[in-house]
């Protein structure tokens, strides 16, 4: 594909905004939320099903490097934690994986990070929280599955 002039006049145009959000994290953050059982990322998950997180110095550590940081899922509706990860298959700077609970209610759930990951040989002084842009939606997250096509007759 060769760009047109026009084209390469309105990419001119484009300005740049960083928000900063990466610089205050240290560079860590998410990258994709991908559910194993349906392999979808869309940000809908299997109750029971395995979440495959990936992302960069996302390594769950608590405060002495020993154990598992707090790793939830927030209830978006009236924002409390439905569930505690306390077991992780994978536990790398740049994955994650673990099961979701199968006892998971219908809803909307915000994924929430708090490590004190900072690289192999060094702990932050101050935990980082770290949440998932994107909702993962447990359930029909749509209107209930009608048919919302146009009716012709």
């Amino acid at each position: 594909m060769i760009g047109t002039a026009a084209m390469r006049a309105e990419a001119d145009l484009v300005a740049l905004e960083f928000s900063g959000n990466v610089r205050d994290m240290g560079g860590a953050g998410f990258g994709l939320v991908k559910d194993v059982t349906t392999g979808k990322t869309d940000g809908t998950v299997t109750p029971g099903g395995i979440l495959d997180v990936s992302g960069v110095k996302i390594r769950s550590v608590n405060a002495d490097g020993s154990g598992l940081g707090t790793l939830t899922l927030v209830n978006l509706a009236d924002q409390t934690v439905a569930a505690t990860i306390t077991l992780l298959a994978i536990n790398d700077p740049k994955r994650l994986m673990f099961n979701i609970p199968a006892d998971l209610a219908e809803g909307s759930y915000q994924l929430t990070l708090e490590t004190w990951f900072s690289t192999n040989s060094l702990q932050l002084k101050q935990s980082r929280t770290l949440v998932y842009a994107i909702p993962l939606v447990v359930g029909n997250p749509g209107g209930g599955g009608e048919d919302d096509r146009p009716v012709i007759e």
